[in-house]
């Protein structure tokens, strides 16, 4: 992408899933990123995970097994912050015709004045896979920001594109390989550390359960050194509102930009370190139920 040298006057702040998307046994997504405005054009800086800035657009990952609605719904946070020596009217949508199955709409994110900062929910929506064959299926849309100098969105300040891509994942292909599956069915941790079994009360696989309390970060080593790619999709409970925060190897990786708003299950998917083994950690607000994880790989 072409880079301007021009005094950067708007930021506009992502927060969304190649960190981390959560499709709840229903359906929703990081990462920090950051769109650079400089004098009459856009140039385009994502800041990638910890703790460097990247050129690298970050990548989302979703299981779609084994939720309810037909749609899924990725919802990214993001803010702008206006330091131009005028105010626009900004918009985010499609560059040009979105991809089959996919529904991405324009949004008008309004007027922005001059040192305001505007918060705001971009959301993007694909028809669920009935399947995957082949296991990982990685998708991209083309997105664009636009300025403009009128409340109509007609005359047209400065714009700039960019791709964000997806990778789906389908537990139930053959092509994928099972590394670890914890479900705490035998009554035992199976591993891991920072909480207890529960039973018969909250559980995705029957009768059991991994509890933590908001204070407990539940901790894991999966050996997944020398593997072509590794994967963890798991499912929470959360017992209220709240955030997640997943740590590998002790350093932050993941982490919700979109607060969990109300109690009930959600799933998660992370890719894992493969030049080590990844020691994940689990940090949440709320007090949560751990099951069904599942840490895979694509021989």
């Amino acid at each position: 992408m072409t880079s301007f040298k021009s005094f950067i006057a708007v930021w506009i702040i992502l927060v969304s899933g190649g960190a981390l998307l959560f499709v709840g046994l229903s359906s929703k997504l990081q990462n920090v990123k950051n769109v650079e405005v400089g004098q009459n054009h856009f140039s385009v800086v994502w800041k990638g995970f910890q703790p460097t800035y990247s050129n690298q657009t970050p990548d989302y990952y979703i299981c779609i097994n084994n939720l309810k609605d037909t749609t899924l719904r990725m919802r990214i946070a993001m803010k702008i912050q206006n330091f131009e020596d005028n105010g626009y009217w900004f918009l985010i949508g499609p560059y040009g015709s979105p991809p089959s199955e996919w529904t991405i709409e324009n949004y008008q994110i309004g007027f922005i004045r001059i040192d305001e900062t505007k918060e705001f929910i971009y959301e993007v929506g694909r028809t669920k896979p009935s399947s995957i064959p082949e296991g990982i299926r990685t998708e991209s849309i083309h997105l664009v920001v636009k300025a403009f100098r009128d409340p109509s969105y007609s005359d047209l300040y400065s714009q700039d594109d960019f791709i964000v891509t997806f990778h789906f994942i389908d537990l139930t292909s053959t092509s994928i390989g099972f590394l670890a599956y914890d479900n705490f069915d035998d009554g035992t941790s199976q591993g891991w550390s920072g909480g207890s079994v529960s039973s018969y009360s909250c559980y995705r696989s029957w009768p059991s359960s991994f509890y933590f309390s908001y204070s407990d970060v539940p901790t894991k080593t999966f050996a997944t050194a020398g593997c072509t790619n590794a994967y963890m999709v798991f499912s929470l409970y959360f017992t209220g509102s709240g955030g997640l925060v997943i740590y590998i190897n002790n350093q932050l990786m993941f982490c919700t930009d979109v607060p969990i708003s109300q109690a009930g299950w959600y799933q998660f998917a992370i890719p894992l370190l493969i030049q080590t083994n990844s020691k994940v950690s689990i940090d949440s607000g709320p007090a949560c139920y751990l099951d069904d994880v599942y840490v895979i790989t694509k021989p």
